[in-house]
């Protein structure tokens, strides 16, 4: 089940208007040293229920240090505009976005010359599996 949800969810990375705002989406699990701006780590958490489901799609983006705050904000503006508030049927099932946050992380771990922060969006799942 939480493969089904998997599934949706990263095909939503695949369309063109994640590529028009210049994102490179890359999914957890895969490594990839972040080498420029605009890199975007995704994951996800979710409760289950019979019917429905609800989680958290977390977004880690990376942007270069010592640019000030424009391009995390411009990044967390374009996914608030793919997203927040949006309702979409993936493979006959339907998700829906709520409300989302974004928080500092500092410093990238692996390329210290990148800041990491978290955007995080809830959302509801629903369909037959």
């Amino acid at each position: 089940m939480y493969r089904d949800v998997s599934k949706a969810i990263y095909s939503l990375f695949q369309t063109s208007s994640w590529l028009l705002n210049g994102l490179l989406i890359v999914p957890e699990g895969l490594y990839e040293v972040p080498q420029k701006s605009g890199v975007v780590k995704v994951s996800f958490s979710g409760l289950d229920s019979r019917h429905y489901r609800k989680g958290i799609l977390y977004i880690i983006i990376h942007t270069e240090i010592n640019k000030g705050p424009g391009d995390h904000l411009h990044f967390a503006d374009c996914l608030d505009s793919l997203l927040v508030g949006k309702s979409m049927t993936i493979n006959n099932f339907s998700i829906q976005f709520a409300e989302s946050k974004l928080n500092g992380l500092g410093k990238d771990t692996v390329n210290t010359a990148l800041d990491r922060h978290q955007y995080s969006i809830n959302f509801t799942y629903a369909g037959v599996l």
